[in-house]
This record gives C-alpha cells, sequence and structure tokens, in this order.
C-alpha cells in the first residue's frame, strides 16, 4: 500500500484532495501512513459512514461503520461540492 501511496502523492495536482475508504481495522494505520507521506497539516477530515445492517454480535458493540479519511497534496486545494 505504501507505495501506491508514494504514486498517489507524486501524480496528485497541488488542488487535488484525496478519499481513502477503510474499515475499523486499518484506519489508524493508514492514517499514519498518510500523515507521513502528504503531511499531518494536510489531514483534512475524518468522515464516518455510518450503516445499519446485519446483527449486533452478542458480546460486543456494533461495528456499523466505515471510515473515509481525506487528505490535499497542499493548502491550495480545491472542494467542489
Amino acid at each position: 500500500m505504501k507505495e501506491r501511496v508514494f504514486e498517489l502523492h507524486r501524480v496528485l495536482k497541488d488542488t487535488g484532495s484525496f478519499y481513502l475508504h477503510c474499515d475499523w481495522h486499518t484506519s489508524h494505520y493508514l492514517k499514519a501512513m498518510f500523515d507521513s507521506i502528504f503531511g499531518y497539516n494536510n489531514f483534512r477530515n475524518e468522515i464516518v459512514w455510518h450503516y445499519d445492517i446485519g446483527n449486533a454480535p452478542e458480546k460486543d458493540f456494533k461495528r456499523k461503520h466505515d471510515i473515509l479519511l481525506r487528505y490535499s497534496k497542499s493548502n491550495n486545494y480545491l472542494l467542489n461540492f
């Protein structure tokens, strides 16, 4: 994954942003890796995608969300809605 992120950073325009969709297993590891490549200050947002599918575990809390991490290459990023 690290080689792909380096390549992504290389080809992304200075005005570009990147969204990474991941689950709770890996989001913290991937955030640390992206911070080291894109820079801590280029982390823009963590978006929690909540869904309600399936059953709750018998001995645990529900894990009914995924994480989207948003990074930009620079402070000159564009955000179009």
